[in-house]
């Protein structure tokens, strides 16, 4: 696996330099929101850290649904004309933003489904 690395750098560094500081705050920004899935449960509150997880959450959830696929296919754009080192770079990029799609999507999935009243068992 050493060589697979080249050794020099570990497995978590080279994927922030292969993501950069603004796609790294990206990533930061779906931890966050990941973060506050669990306490959204359909009402508004307004006063108190409760507006984080009622209303900031699933506003920032849905910004970061359009987003990332466009981030993933802007990342497809400049992989056509690229050399082969970029194309693996960029290939990385994509696939760290797809697993934190598919994490964004399966942690608010509860919310959007009692929201939008899709309840398959009732």
């Amino acid at each position: 696996m050493a060589a697979r690395f080249h050794g020099s750098r570990p497995v978590f560094k080279r994927l922030l330099a292969d993501l950069g500081t603004l796609r790294c705050l990206l990533m930061l920004a779906v931890l966050l929101s990941i973060s506050a899935a669990p306490f959204a449960d359909g009402t508004e509150r307004l006063r108190g850290l409760m507006i984080v997880p009622t209303v900031l959450g699933p506003t920032v959830m849905m910004i970061l649904m359009f987003v990332l696929p466009l981030d993933m296919v802007m990342s497809r754009v400049f992989m056509l004309d690229s050399p082969p080192e970029r194309r693996a770079r960029l290939r990385r990029v994509i696939l760290t933003e797809l697993v934190a799609f598919a994490a964004l999507l399966g942690a608010w999935l509860p919310f959007i489904r009692s929201v939008l009243d899709l309840n398959p068992l009732d």
